[in-house]
């Protein structure tokens, strides 16, 4: 699945941070563009999970952009070696998790999670314990509680960040779990799963707190615009 992005990130009121805007490193890449003014200087830096985070510093706190646009082929879903992804982490632990009496452990977990959890944007928390009991939130959220459900009934889950085609101003978070002896991609807040979903892969974590861009600033302020388009 070959992917073209574009990505625009607007800054104000930001001293520095770091962006997880660029494609992730099991991927192959083609005409990796990096864009910014003079004023902001900037480098790359790859973490355990395989993520490139884009570490940045802006003069004066100015006004600035900086824009990213990539060509990246998906062939698979990868594996990170060393972890299990069954543990609890900092917002996936266990408390409020369902157990799962079905053999069917993927869709049963989709549909717990429909019936659990509305979409509100204007309401959300971190951890998957409160996103279950208070049933709402955005989509690191029912990707957050359906991590948990997968990890409670022994199944390695973990979540992926980056952009669904289309246009877009926000990242998507969704899931990735390892059944029936493979890794796959599932979306909780959409309710669809498949070896590979065709999203832009940024990152991967045991949950939001690995795979999360971060400003500094007086009042910092980002924007974001995302145009992907699917080439085959």
């Amino acid at each position: 699945m070959k992917i073209e992005v574009n990505s625009t990130f607007y800054l104000s009121g930001v001293e520095r941070g770091k962006l997880l805007a660029l494609p992730h490193s099991s991927q192959s890449t083609e005409e990796l563009n990096i864009e910014h003014p003079r004023f902001i200087s900037s480098s790359k830096r790859a973490d355990r999970m395989g993520n490139t985070f884009l570490d940045f510093s802006i003069k004066d706190r100015r006004e600035a952009c900086i824009s990213v646009s990539y060509i990246t082929e998906r062939s698979s879903v990868p594996d990170v070696r060393g972890l299990s992804f069954l543990q609890e982490s900092k917002y996936v632990k266990f408390k409020n998790m369902p157990a799962l009496e079905g053999e069917d452990k993927l869709r049963e977990a989709l549909v717990l999670v429909k019936t659990r959890m509305r979409y509100d944007a204007n309401q959300s928390v971190k951890s998957a314990s409160a996103s279950i009991e208070k049933g709402y939130g955005v989509c690191v959220n029912f990707a957050h509680v359906f991590i948990g459900v997968m990890r409670r009934n022994g199944i390695p889950a973990r979540v992926a960040v980056g952009v669904p085609y289309g246009n877009h101003e926000a990242a998507h978070a969704w899931c990735q779990i390892k059944y029936e002896g493979k890794w796959i991609e599932v979306d909780p807040t959409a309710g669809i799963f498949g070896d590979i979903l065709p999203y832009a892969l940024w990152g991967i974590g045991e949950d939001e707190s690995d795979v999360r861009s971060k400003v500094i600033g007086i009042n910092p302020k980002i924007k974001e615009i995302h145009h992907v388009r699917l080439l085959k």
